[in-house]
Order: C-alpha cells, then sequence, then structure tokens
C-alpha cells in the first residue's frame, strides 16, 4: 500500500512558529536589558502577519478577555492624563505587545501544541546555561566574579539573563517528578540552577526555591508518604547540601545571602523614590515609565523593578486588574493549582528587580500563562511535561 501521501513531513503551525520567535527573540537581540520594541521590531511584525493566518475572531473568546482589555484602557488612560509623561515608545510598545498577548493566545492550543512551545522555551534554557557553565570554565565575560552571555554582540545583563533562563529550571524538575520522571531532567534543573547562581542574581534565586518548595509539596501530595517520594525528597536534599558545600565558600555566596546589605542596596533606595511619586496619584497612577520619571528626580537610575514600574503606571486600580489576571490564571483544577503557582513564581519573580513591563520580558511570560491556564482549567498539567 502506497503511504507517500499521508507521511508528509508537517510542517510548523504559524502560531506555534509565532510563539517560537517570541520566546527566542526575548533574549536573543541587541540590547543588554529587556526585549523592547525597538530591538524586536521585525520580528514582532513577522509575528503579527502569521497571527492573522487563518484568524477567527468570536465574542464569546473575547470575553475571555476582559481583565485584558480592561488592563489595556487603563494603562492608556493614566499614561494619556499623566502629568510627568508623555505618550511615548513605550506606550507604544505596551499598546503592541497587548495586542500581540490577545492574537497570540487566542486561539486553540492542544496539549501537544502547549507541551512543543514549553519544550522549545525549556531547551533554550538548558543551551544558556550550559554556555555559562563554559563561560565560567574559561574564566570569560566575568564581572565582578558574575558570569554573563554576550549575544549578537552585546554584553547582556545578569538579572535579565536569569530571568529568562530559570523557566527551565522548573520545566524540568516538574517534568522529573510528574513527567516521564527521567534522572537526566533533574540533571538539566541542576545544571540551570548552578548556571543561575553563578549570575549571582537574587531574583532568580528566590525564584527557584520558591518554586522549588511548592513543586516538592505538590510531589507529596500527589504521592503520598511511601518508599520512592521519600527516596526522592532524600536525593534531593543531599543535591542540594553538595551544592551549598560547593558554593558557600565562594564570594557570590556571600553576595547572594547578604540580607543585612541587601536592605542598603542602591535598588531600595530608587524604589523608595518611585513610591513617592506614586502618592501623588495612587488611584489611576501616573502612567507609565513614570516610576523611573520620580527615581530619576533623585538619582541617575531606572527603577529595576516591573512592578514598582507597574504601580507608579496604573496605580492602585490599574494594580488591582493585574492581580485579577494573576487570579484568572490561577482558576483551574484543583489538582493543577500548585502547578500553576510555581509557574507564576518561577516567571515572574524575578520581574521583580527588572524594568520591562512594557515589553516582550514580560508579556511573553503572560502569553505562556495564559494558554497554559487555560488548558489546565479542564486538563492535567501532566500532559504538557516532557
Amino acid at each position: 500500500m502506497n503511504t507517500s501521501s499521508t507521511n508528509k513531513p508537517m510542517l510548523i503551525r504559524p502560531t506555534l512558529l509565532a510563539y517560537y520567535i517570541m520566546i527566542a527573540v526575548t533574549i536573543f537581540n541587541k540590547n543588554q536589558y529587556h526585549a523592547s520594541i525597538a530591538f524586536i521590531l521585525y520580528p514582532v511584525v513577522l509575528v503579527y502577519g502569521l497571527c492573522f493566518i487563518k484568524l477567527q475572531f468570536s465574542l464569546e473568546k473575547m470575553q475571555n478577555y476582559l481583565v485584558t482589555i480592561l488592563i489595556c484602557f487603563s494603562t492608556i488612560i493614566s499614561t494619556i492624563l499623566s502629568d510627568v509623561v508623555e505618550w511615548g515608545s513605550a506606550a507604544s510598545s505596551f499598546f503592541i505587545f497587548i495586542v500581540l498577548y490577545i492574537l497570540i493566545t487566542i486561539r486553540d492550543y492542544n496539549a501537544n501544541d502547549i507541551k512543543n512551545i514549553l519544550k522549545f522555551y525549556a531547551y533554550i534554557t538548558l543551551v544558556l546555561a550550559l554556555w555559562l557553565l563554559v563561560n565560567i570554565f574559561l574564566s570569560y565575560n566575568l564581572v565582578n566574579g558574575r558570569v554573563s552571555l554576550t549575544i549578537l554582540g552585546v554584553r547582556k545583563d545578569e538579572n535579565y539573563l536569569s530571568s529568562y533562563i530559570v523557566f527551565g529550571f522548573f520545566y524540568f524538575f516538574t517534568s522529573f517528578l510528574f513527567g516521564s520522571k527521567k534522572k537526566k531532567y533533574l540533571i538539566y534543573s541542576g545544571i540551570i540552577f548552578i548556571a543561575i547562581f553563578m549570575t549571582g542574581s537574587r531574583g532568580a534565586l528566590v525564584a527557584m526555591l520558591s518554586c522549588f518548595s511548592f513543586i516538592i509539596v505538590k510531589y507529596i501530595f500527589m504521592s503520598g508518604i511511601n518508599g520512592r517520594s521519600i527516596m526522592i525528597s532524600f536525593a534531593i536534599v543531599i543535591l542540594i547540601l553538595a551544592v551549598y558545600l560547593g558554593l558557600s565558600g565562594s564570594a557570590l555566596f556571600s553576595r547572594m545571602s547578604d540580607v543585612d546589605g541587601y536592605t542598603e542596596n542602591i535598588r531600595l533606595t530608587i524604589w523608595g523614590y518611585a513610591i513617592e511619586g506614586f502618592l501623588r496619584r495612587p488611584w489611576i497612577g501616573s502612567g507609565i515609565q513614570s516610576g523611573t520619571y520620580f527615581a530619576q528626580q533623585h538619582v541617575r537610575w531606572y527603577t529595576h523593578s516591573c512592578f514598582v514600574d507597574l504601580i507608579t503606571s496604573v496605580g492602585i486600580l490599574g494594580a488591582i486588574l493585574y492581580g485579577w489576571q494573576y487570579i484568572v490564571y490561577c482558576t483551574v483544577r484543583r489538582e493543577n493549582i500548585l502547578f500553576i503557582v510555581s509557574m507564576l513564581l518561577i516567571l515572574f519573580v524575578p520581574l521583580m528587580f527588572i524594568n520591562g513591563f512594557e515589553t516582550a520580558t514580560f508579556w511573553m511570560p503572560m502569553a505562556l500563562c495564559k494558554i497554559t491556564s487555560d488548558y489546565c482549567k479542564q486538563n492535567t498539567f501532566c500532559n504538557l511535561l516532557l
């Protein structure tokens, strides 16, 4: 029987390709920091084109974006009414990415689609983590003991790089415990953990530790107290102790664990100046990038926090809408709640320490959470793992 007609190679669906491009250009761009529209304009135009292929809108689907639309309007209104910032490239970037968020997530994605998207992202983070470890071995791209990567001729800021890579730790570790349970995924998550630690990013470290705690709790609840769960938990504890003993004598460990020193860090001073500005218009905010405007009345730095930027930009009312959006993400089947919470922690805790809520750095993770949450409202998260 001739089966050649049924064995044609499958082309990548346009919407999956759109996701792959967005995930890639969020880190592979010529900006040292976040993925703003100025540095990824042409890929974003391509993604828009892919999203419009066979696109079908329906009022029923758009009802799922009520919170998103309210977020968009509240941000635009706060910027237009602002007395300290004007509508500029940052506001345009926000509008472009929030519309793209709707276009790229409004499609129907099955388990295999979402799994391929998450797997694509996770393996990129593994490659970057291995690249970091090579740099450490060669003593290359080290500044004050912190390692980074030079991508497209630009040395990436360690905090932005680690906020991107940290997802791989979550995905491989959950795949080890709840998916195929292959030992290589535990090794991959360990590689990513060590690589991120060597970047010296406190935000990413906090994200990994908090995510790890939720995942372990989820594992114990799902597996119960039995011989296998005890052995795996014991092995993980031994692994953590080994990593601790190996890194505890390093200067980076002293930096990462110096909580008292962090309270004197300039970042907290910057946040304080931004919050003082927020108190001028606490309810509707002062528009996109107003937090940086307020901070730069006193120091030369940006706010270094997506969420400080967010609260100063859109105020309490806007922040409630963002909080509502995260609650919607968590409205899933009961057995999926800790998985979604862990995903939110790993993707958004690092953003507390970097700028860019109007860029792909913020909205690419939002899009991942949206399609994952939509699937988990009716199905088990285990279908999305390796």
